[in-house]
């Protein structure tokens, strides 16, 4: 078997399980471990008619697919901050922060992302009134220090001379994502809608021909302004149109004179 035989073979292999690579083991199960260990820091009763936890998981779950998307080199660790969740109500915008078990007095703002060569590997939920980047940084190296991950990692002893060293990675925090997440509960059926503007009327317009006004005539009754167009003046100076009204589906060109006040 040639190499390039078993090139295809691991492609094929491997193609169904390309989207679970891209998402680390067991990403899923726990994402939704996550969620279900918080509780949105709202006053009891105020969105009875929604559930917010669901709502978030919809909402994070869809900008975490637009992650996905993205092209990160291979070597670096990337924290991708996913934004603040905002409900949105007939009153306005309302930021919600969450709390999570046994942390009752810490309130968290947002979730950020954990990507590894290619690999979403966690979710974690932050604070923006205590975390810095510098913070964020800090607890991204410890995340890789538990799991033995060195990202400048020393030539093995024994590789031969020329062989490719790998290139050293570093922790970059991606804020592109950091977007609000909106969760909109606004009434529509309540939400007043402009007013259609009122036909003028004025004596200026009333006495003018423009087009989509109606045209009455002695013989053929009543018709539709299609077309006006200024011809010049009478020998008092009076403005003369050339009008053409339409009688349901017949045009007629009428050379008329300034109408006069009603």
């Amino acid at each position: 078997m040639n190499l390039r035989t078993i090139i295809k073979q691991i492609i094929s292999e491997n193609f169904e399980l390309l989207d679970e690579i891209q998402k680390g083991k067991q990403f899923d199960l726990y994402l939704d471990h996550t969620l279900s260990n918080l509780t949105p820091d709202v006053p009891e009763g105020k969105f009875d008619n929604i559930n917010i936890m669901k709502e978030v998981s919809s909402q994070l779950k869809i900008k975490i697919d637009k992650v996905m998307l993205q092209t990160t080199k291979f070597s670096n660790f990337y924290v991708f901050k996913l934004g603040n969740f905002v409900i949105n109500t007939n009153e306005g915008k309302e930021k919600i922060s969450f709390i999570k078990k046994g942390e009752e007095n810490i309130k968290y703002s947002y979730p950020y992302l954990y990507v590894y060569r290619d690999n979403a590997e966690v979710i974690r939920f932050g604070s923006r009134f205590f975390e810095t980047d510098a913070v964020i940084i800090k607890e991204a190296q410890q995340f890789l220090k538990d799991r033995k991950i060195d990202l400048n990692p020393k030539a093995e002893k024994g590789v031969k001379k020329g062989a490719i060293k790998e290139e050293p990675g570093q922790i970059i925090i991606f804020n592109e994502f950091d977007t609000d997440n909106v969760i909109d509960m606004v009434d529509w059926s309540k939400v007043k809608r402009p007013e259609t503007p009122k036909r003028d009327i004025s004596p200026k317009k009333k006495n003018a021909y423009i087009v989509g006004q109606p045209f009455v005539h002695n013989l053929y009754g009543k018709g539709i302004i299609k077309k006006t167009k200024k011809f010049g003046v009478d020998d008092s100076g009076n403005p003369i149109f050339d009008v053409i009204v339409n009688f349901n589906g017949k045009e007629k060109k009428f050379r008329v004179g300034k109408k006069q006040p009603a």
